[in-house]
């Protein structure tokens, strides 16, 4: 049966005059080093875009051959908000991920940072049944007491929570038991976006994809998507969906900054073909991008990478992220307000998390 999706993968794009994907990575150059001049042209593009609508006041919509990507910015918060893929639902062009609480942010300052963040206008709360080993979940939960309205939470599913079978995948059990444990914790009714964390290569694709269409028609989830999936994956799943008549993936969540560009390869163009929502996650690169990391400098104390660099102290990183320096002092601006600027230039984009 994977074959012949496949096949069929092979096909549309055929059809459709993708490219093969040494031919787009030749275009994209996803290599960052020896191709810096691209860099710097998607740059100038990425700040002046983004800054304007940013700061314009006004709403920016993308017309695409599939459907526009309506966008509009918040007058009491100047915080933009873009829809998200093909579907009716708005978020916030920064989104807040929860990774850290339940670790290393406890249930007080947790609630102090969710407060923060929509008295800001961010609605979009990020997280997952595994984030904190579960205490993510219960904190925003607590947070958001008497302010559910005012949030979209995202949540996620698949990554192992318990001994034994059937605790850990996309299995239509484990999907229905786990969905009402978060229901519980985040202490709603409905999941405005739920996410498959992980792709199961032990679960057909039409299992996952039926049951949670009957959650969305349940009414317990809202929008379904996914996180860390391969172009070809989702692409499976999209033409899954389309085939059976069900509901599909409004968006994905993959790994994507000014130096992790390697989704633009196919991940990228697939989703701006076929209306899918792009959620970038780690944009500042474990902080590396925030410029607080030295060449030859020990870490500072504390910060998520002192323990342990993560491949992220190299060389060419550290040319790379001087140089960048360089351009935003020019400019009277921040590597960080950059490396957000740069993503939201990308009318795909619609939350940065």
């Amino acid at each position: 049966m994977r074959g012949v999706r496949s096949l069929r993968y092979s096909r549309e794009m055929g059809r459709r005059g993708w490219r093969t994907e040494s031919a787009i990575r030749n275009q994209v150059r996803i290599s960052v080093s020896g191709s810096l001049p691209h860099l710097w042209g998607k740059i100038r593009m990425g700040v002046s875009r983004a800054s304007a609508v940013m700061r314009a006041g006004r709403p920016r919509s993308q017309g695409r051959e599939h459907m526009p990507m309506q966008s509009g910015i918040d007058r009491r918060s100047a915080l933009q908000y873009r829809q998200l893929g093909n579907s009716g639902l708005q978020v916030s062009a920064v989104g807040l991920g929860a990774n850290n609480f339940g670790g290393r942010v406890d249930a007080e300052r947790t609630k102090t940072v969710v407060h923060a963040a929509l008295d800001s206008g961010v609605n979009l709360i990020d997280t997952s049944n595994s984030y904190g080993n579960g205490l993510s979940e219960e904190f925003i939960g607590r947070a958001l007491k008497g302010r559910r309205g005012q949030a979209v939470i995202a949540t996620k599913v698949s990554s192992r929570v318990g001994d034994g079978p059937n605790q850990s995948g996309n299995s239509r059990k484990h999907i229905f038991d786990q969905v009402d444990v978060s229901l519980r914790k985040l202490g709603t009714d409905y999941i405005d976006l739920y996410q498959i964390h992980w792709w199961d290569p032990n679960t057909p694709v039409e299992e996952t994809l039926r049951a949670l269409d009957d959650l969305i028609r349940a009414g317990k989830v809202r929008y379904a998507g996914c996180s860390n999936f391969a172009a070809w994956q989702v692409c499976e799943s999209h033409w899954t969906a389309r085939a059976l008549g069900i509901n599909g993936f409004a968006s994905v969540q993959p790994r994507y900054s000014m130096l992790r560009r390697e989704i633009e390869a196919e991940l990228l163009p697939f989703c701006e073909k076929y209306g899918v929502g792009v959620l970038p996650y780690y944009p500042l690169e474990n902080g590396f991008l925030t410029g607080k990391y030295r060449r030859g400098q020990p870490a500072p104390a504390g910060t998520r990478l002192a323990a342990d660099d993560r491949g992220v102290f190299t060389e060419r990183n550290f040319d790379i992220l001087e140089r960048l320096e360089a351009f935003c002092a020019e400019r009277g601006r921040s590597i960080l307000e950059l490396a957000f600027a740069w993503l939201l230039a990308n009318p795909r984009v619609g939350s940065v998390i």
